[in-house]
């Protein structure tokens, strides 16, 4: 047993794949902020809103992740921005919301793997504190596949189509708020 291994309430393997998670959190934060800052630029004020928010709650889980492992007294690995600058051109309106619900099935079965290793090492604590991350998802996939949705009802094509899902965006993140 290494001198600091007394200090770790929690597996070394969960706090490393909660450090994980963090850094896609951080990338999914920054990601959605790319698509963000493309819609206001293209005058799609909805979905700016829409993606500005995305961001934000991104990167509030994964300081909720960083204060859980601060918590158990676990190292946390802050993610750094690696140089450069992020994706700052997208073909369409659709495509972004197309990598929305990809990006969030993605963290969602992410934070599947880390519960089914909690589960797997009896880390009751560690899947106590997911049970609010899978809740989210659940709610994130949804208003994600409900933003594409509304591509398929109200057309894709331009002029009137894309103001109406722009309108019904900026809806969708005020419904998720109340």
């Amino acid at each position: 047993m290494k001198q600091q291994d007394h200090f770790l309430r929690i597996p070394k393997d969960v706090a490393d794949m909660l450090n994980e998670q963090i850094a896609q959190e951080n990338e999914s934060s920054f990601a959605y902020l790319s698509q963000a800052v493309w819609c206001d630029r293209k005058g799609f004020q909805g979905a700016a809103k829409f993606l500005y928010k995305q961001s934000a709650d991104e990167r509030e889980h994964m300081l909720r992740i960083i204060a859980y492992l601060n918590e158990l007294e676990a190292t946390v690995q802050v993610p750094t921005q690696q140089k450069g600058v992020a994706k700052s051109s997208y073909p369409s309106l659709h495509t972004i919301f197309t990598e929305v619900l990809h990006n969030e099935t993605k963290v969602t079965a992410s934070i599947h793997k880390i519960v089914a290793h909690v589960l797997k090492v009896k880390d009751y604590r560690t899947f106590s504190f997911l049970q609010w991350f899978l809740e989210e998802q659940r709610e994130e996939e949804r208003v994600a596949q409900r933003a594409i949705e509304l591509f398929d009802i109200m057309g894709n094509d331009g002029g009137v189509g894309l103001y109406q899902i722009d309108c019904a965006l900026a809806k969708l993140i005020e419904e998720d708020a109340a």
